[in-house]
């Protein structure tokens, strides 16, 4: 295995980081991920090491606001940078691993983002996962607090608040809200331009579904207290055959941390092998132009 890190430029002009796992064959695919709110690509290692196992690539990015790229931690000042972000990540991971199935896999926040980018952007991609997404909160803020924040959000749209987390909601293991509570690098805060642009996205996702051309795995625990699984559901319920949904009982926020990992792996692996790379047809790899 090969691991390598690296800084990469948003389109704005915007420091993004890049942390990147190769075997050290060609790779069958290369994963690219988008982690969730107030988290960092790092805490994706031992995620990414089982997919090297497989001779599959790995990619996590930072983007602007959360680990060690720039940016207002918690804040996007606009969702379309969030978009260009990802951009970036794909064309960097294309570079590098020309001819290459490509899938693009989001987890919670990092679930909103990518589902959103298959219907906003021009693309070649292989597959698209995502596990707990954000379409809506399970427990959404209350009433009067959410009204004073959307008076506010005109004239303060980069003012933060924290994000209400608990770490303890992340995995029945406790030993992950330890590292998480400890980890410099992650950060509790939000800005009233990315919840509000985020709430907003996830709405539309809902009403617009998963594009029929792209191969999508959904993936949700039934009790997680942070993103609902409901919403998951009813994303999923309409699609096509292109979209295959599974539920995880009992199961909290991050199923790569819970005890379901390894059957959650297993899913993901013979997902990309059956419906992302038997079915690609498209020999020179994929482009985003």
């Amino acid at each position: 295995m090969e691991y390598s890190e690296k800084k990469l430029i948003s389109y704005d002009g915007l420091q993004l980081f890049l942390r990147i796992w190769q075997p050290k064959q060609k790779p069958l695919a290369v994963i690219n991920m988008v982690h969730g709110l107030g988290e960092h690509g790092g805490r994706y290692d031992h995620w990414a090491r089982r997919f090297i196992q497989e001779d599959m690539a790995f990619a996590a990015i930072d983007y602007r606001g959360h680990g060690l790229a720039d940016g207002k931690r918690g804040h996007a000042s606009s969702y379309k940078l969030l978009m260009d972000d990802i951009m970036v990540l794909l064309e960097e991971t294309n570079r590098l691993f020309p001819g290459t199935p490509a899938i693009l896999y989001g987890h919670s926040l990092g679930g909103n983002l990518v589902l959103s980018f298959v219907t906003q952007r021009r693309h070649s991609l292989n597959g698209l996962i995502a596990t707990s997404p954000w379409l809506r909160l399970t427990h959404e803020p209350p009433v009067w607090q959410t009204a004073i924040a959307r008076i506010l959000l005109p004239f303060f749209p980069g003012m933060t608040i924290p994000n209400g987390l608990d770490p303890s909601d992340l995995s029945h293991n406790p030993d992950i809200a330890k590292a998480y509570t400890s980890d410099p690098l992650v950060h509790n805060k939000i800005s009233l331009r990315l919840y509000f642009d985020t709430q907003n996205a996830g709405h539309l996702i809902l009403h617009k579904g998963i594009p029929v051309n792209i191969p999508a795995l959904i993936v949700h625990g039934s009790d997680d207290r942070i993103t609902s699984p409901r919403a998951s559901q009813e994303l999923c319920i309409h699609c096509g055959k292109n979209v295959t949904f599974r539920l995880f009982k009992d199961m909290f926020h991050e199923l790569h941390h819970e005890s379901c990992a390894p059957e959650l792996f297993a899913l993901i692996k013979n997902w990309i092998l059956d419906s992302c790379i038997a079915k690609t047809d498209t020999p020179s790899g994929h482009g985003y132009f």
